[in-house]
């Protein structure tokens, strides 16, 4: 397989457009969280709420303000996109530009591939944004040569904002794009959890995930068939909601192949715990090898890690 040239930050123009995101990463690449911001709507869509502007995202659908008080909702955002730099942003909600947002927060490295951020709260609003350079002292020079507007955050919605695709893609390969997923944090069942798959490898075909492995002779198919960049469904369902897991083994197939493409061993998920799995890198370990991203999303705050 070719190498691949990891395009520069000038290339990155369009990357995470339409994100309002903070960030508070620590050195430990397997290990993130933080705080975020922006717009749209659901599993593995484009947003079916407000239009976006020239370059920009569409809100997510939701319900408008109550009237008893200031209507707000919650994002984070992932940067799932193997061959794109990390980035920084500022955020303009109609007063003024505000930021750099994650330098704001003595992060000086921007948001980076395999991070995520917390989720924020932020009024329901109609936003800009602005894509600067990490380490950027002000929001002036903008990376792209325009800002995105008209950048809708409605009411009481959480949702992650997923940087997939390549920024520079080769063949057929799928090309860099904002893709929203709706979560459903709410609380699983007493005795329960409540777990989900997301396959955002941009170069793996179909997968079926399940528990067990090739190799043990014991592999159970939970999620059949996913491709990018879907949410794995169960019973047609977005989550599956389980027993709590002790020390599994979490394999992935291409789709009826029988052979392990990834397997990951001792996962643990206890009761009431919220959690996504999402197949992260590339297939044949260019620019970043296959792996999962497993994220506790509604731990305080969100706690991801890469494995295995």
């Amino acid at each position: 397989m070719n190498t691949r040239s990891i395009p520069t930050l000038a290339a990155a123009s369009l990357l995470f457009a339409g994100v309002l995101a903070g960030c508070d990463d620590d050195d430990d690449d397997n290990n993130t969280s933080s705080s975020t911001s922006t717009s749209t709507s659901s599993s593995s869509t484009s947003g079916t709420g407000g239009e976006g502007g020239d370059g920009g995202t569409g809100g997510m659908g939701g319900s408008g303000g109550s009237g008893g008080g200031e209507a707000t909702g919650r994002v984070r955002v992932g940067h799932l996109s193997p061959d794109a730099p990390a980035v920084d942003f500022c955020v303009d909600p109609g007063s003024g530009w505000i930021g750099p947002v994650m330098a704001s927060l003595s992060d000086d490295d921007g948001l980076a591939y395999s991070e995520v951020t917390d989720y924020l709260e932020l009024p329901a609003a109609t936003y800009s944004v602005r894509l600067v350079a990490p380490a950027a002292s002000d929001c002036d020079t903008a990376l792209g040569p325009t800002d995105t507007t008209g950048i809708t955050l409605p009411e009481d919605v959480d949702a992650t904002i997923a940087a997939i695709g390549f920024l520079a893609p080769e063949g057929n390969e799928p090309a860099f794009e904002l893709t929203v997923f709706v979560d459903d944090n709410s609380d699983p069942e007493m005795g329960k959890a409540k777990l989900r798959f997301i396959h955002t490898s941009p170069d793996t075909p179909g997968v079926d995930v399940g528990t067990g492995s090739e190799a043990g002779n014991d592999f159970t198919a939970i999620w059949d068939n996913v491709e990018f960049p879907n949410v794995g469904q169960v019973s047609n369902e977005d989550y599956l909601v389980t027993d709590p897991l002790t020390d599994v083994t979490i394999s992935a197939q291409a789709n009826d192949s029988g052979t392990d493409a990834l397997v990951i061993d001792n996962v643990s998920l206890p009761e009431g715990a919220v959690a996504t799995a999402y197949a992260i890198g590339n297939l044949g370990g260019d620019p970043q090898p296959l792996k999962v991203l497993l994220c506790v999303d509604n731990a305080a705050p969100v706690t991801c890690s890469v494995v295995p």
